[in-house]
């Protein structure tokens, strides 16, 4: 143990070896002193749940420096094909209509960022499941509306379904998550974070594979993910769930539980059909009738890469 541990960490040959043996060794001292007095566990749980509860109110969140923020916005924003500039003819979006909706989105998303980060409201910094969960899900769609809103081109029932369906299921989830109880934030996150082990070993496998140098960017992305997790510490203690969903239920199912059901049938389940690739939204967004009445009429592909949009779908 001494030989690997007297010049750790600056070997970096000796610090995966050295780290287990750091590890083995504080989880047997603590066994052995939660072992030696029963209550010991139980005092260090109520001290580290006070202190960080008190954190809550006594300071306040620390965001990325504003002048990092000026250097992202300052940053060129690339062309998207098929924007304002390369709207199809039939593209009946008036001027200002897009900046007139996402205006006030931007503010609702403004009024839940300052709730959230509110400390007049209770937040549980010993465990932070539910905040973290409601917060990021409700600011992913806050994002994804903004998003579309800004690009007038996806405002067809093709392209805008895959918004529709992530509003809907986000009421769901966060609506089953509610009933459901504090564990099952935890679960959420849990079920989440091993799939991105199991998406980190599939990457170092993939970079274990080249004969040769591996591409910078793939060797980035590695080492990347790995700090995201924590290290090898981190992962240990990550369990990877091959279960079809973190909850063990369907989407439906949890609509049906949660008195959500009309909301699944009639907006979540006509725009997965979209999202999942069902024959009638290819039928009717993709496809167009040959009009040689010696081909009897069958489909063929549209030319068109895109539809005209649908200002009321963005107004919606």
């Amino acid at each position: 143990m001494v030989e690997v541990l007297k010049d750790y960490p600056a070997d970096p040959a000796k610090r995966p070896l050295a780290e287990s043996i750091i590890r083995s060794s504080f989880g047997a001292e603590k066994g052995a002193s939660y072992a030696l007095d029963p209550t010991l566990e139980r005092r260090h749980q109520d001290w580290a749940a006070a202190f960080w509860r008190q954190n809550w109110r006594m300071s306040a969140c620390v965001l990325p420096d504003a002048a990092e923020e000026e250097e992202a916005d300052e940053q060129p924003t690339p062309a998207v094909p098929g924007g304002a500039e390369t709207a199809s003819a039939g593209d009946d979006t008036q001027p200002g209509e897009t900046d007139a909706l996402v205006a006030p989105a931007t503010a609702e998303f403004n009024r839940f960022m300052d709730a959230a980060l509110d400390r007049d409201l209770p937040l549980d910094l010993y465990a932070p499941a539910k905040h973290e969960v409601v917060s990021g899900l409700i600011a992913r769609a806050a994002r994804s509306v903004v998003a579309a809103l800004l690009a007038p081109h996806l405002w067809s029932g093709e392209h805008g379904s895959g918004i529709t369906r992530l509003l809907a299921e986000t009421e769901i989830l966060l609506a089953w998550l509610e009933i459901t109880g504090s564990d099952a934030y935890e679960k959420y996150q849990s079920y989440g974070r091993g799939k991105a082990k199991l998406m980190h070993i599939r990457m170092k496998e993939l970079l274990d594979g080249f004969p040769a140098d591996p591409p910078e960017y793939l060797v980035k992305a590695v080492e990347q993910q790995a700090r995201k997790l924590d290290g090898e510490w981190g992962q240990e203690f990550t369990e990877v769930d091959l279960s079809a969903t973190f909850s063990g239920t369907t989407i439906r199912q949890m609509a049906i539980d949660t008195g959500l059901k009309d909301l699944y049938d009639h907006v979540y389940q006509t725009s997965s059909a979209v999202t999942h690739g069902e024959w009638s939204p290819i039928e009717e967004y993709v496809m167009q009738r040959c009009m040689n009445p010696t081909h009897r009429w069958h489909l063929v592909p549209s030319p068109r890469p895109a539809f005209a949009s649908e200002p009321q779908l963005g107004a919606y």
